[in-house]
C-alpha cells in the first residue's frame, strides 16, 4: 500500500490531503497508545536499564541530528525534514510530525522506508558477523 501510495502520488494520479481533524486526532492516538504501554513499576525496577537506555538515545539522537545536517547540505535538502528523516523513530510518527509542520511526508516516508528495508536486510548477516567476532575473542 505504500509503495502504490507513493507511485499515484509522484504520477499526479491521486492528489489529496488528509484533514487536519483527522492528522491531529491521530496523532493524539498514537501518543496515547504507545504511553499507555508503559507501568511505573517496570520503570522503577530497570532504573540500571533506563539509563543506558537514555544514554544510548541520547548518543543515536546526536549522531542521526549529524548525518541529517550532513545529508542536508550536501544534498541541499531542508535540515528539518532530513531530520525527521533520519529520526530512529517510527516512520508514521515522523511522517505525520512532518506533515504537521508543513514539511515534505513523501521524503520523509521514503527515508524511513529505505531505512526499513535496510535493518531487515542487513540484521542477520551483521548479527552473523557479531556471533562470529564475539566467538573468536571468548564472549559467550
Amino acid at each position: 500500500p505504500l509503495l502504490a501510495c507513493a507511485l499515484f502520488g509522484m504520477t499526479g494520479v491521486m492528489e489529496w490531503r488528509v484533514p487536519n481533524i483527522l492528522v491531529n486526532i491521530s496523532q493524539i492516538v498514537i501518543g496515547c497508545s504507545l504511553g499507555a504501554q508503559f507501568r511505573r513499576e517496570f520503570v522503577t525496577r530497570l532504573a540500571g536499564m533506563v539509563l543506558a537506555s537514555a544514554t544510548s538515545i541520547v548518543l543515536v539522537l546526536v549522531i542521526m541530528a549529524a548525518a541529517a545536517i550532513g545529508c542536508a547540505y550536501a544534498f541541499t535538502l531542508p535540515v528539518a525534514a532530513l531530520a525527521l528523516a533520519f529520526a530512529p523513530a517510527g516512520m508514521a510518527e515522523m511522517t505525520l510530525t512532518g506533515k504537521v509542520l508543513g514539511l515534505d511526508a513523501a521524503l520523509i516516508s521514503g527515508f524511513h522506508t529505505v531505512r526499513i528495508i535496510m535493518v531487515m536486510g542487513l540484521v542477520v548477516p551483521v548479527f552473523k558477523l557479531f556471533d562470529r567476532l564475539m566467538s573468536r575473542f571468548g564472549v559467550a
